[in-house]
């Protein structure tokens, strides 16, 4: 079994923006340096030199935690989670 972490990454890109909380060109506030600090924790991504500032497109193929965990906030848990069970993600394979 695998973390479904990438599959998640693209979920919640449909979801914000069919929510219109983030466009394919949108970058966020806080670029990806490796890591990213929330929450009184540093928060890292797969790739530790970072991405840099991406757009959701460019955030989308580099993989980007950083973007994603921005925009997992920025979409909220609620939202998140009833919007995921919309698209299925409720469901057992």
């Amino acid at each position: 079994l695998y973390a479904p972490a990438s599959t998640w990454k693209l979920a919640s890109a449909g979801i914000a923006l069919d929510a219109g909380v983030v466009t394919p060109d949108e970058v966020m506030p806080d670029p990806c340096e490796g890591q990213w600090y929330w929450g009184n924790r540093f928060w890292g991504c797969w790739d530790r030199q970072g991405h840099g500032y991406n757009t959701l497109a460019e955030a989308i193929g580099n993989s980007c935690d950083v973007y994603f965990y921005q925009l997992g906030l920025r979409l909220g848990l609620q939202r998140l989670l009833d919007r995921s069970t919309d698209i299925g993600f409720s469901q057992q394979c």
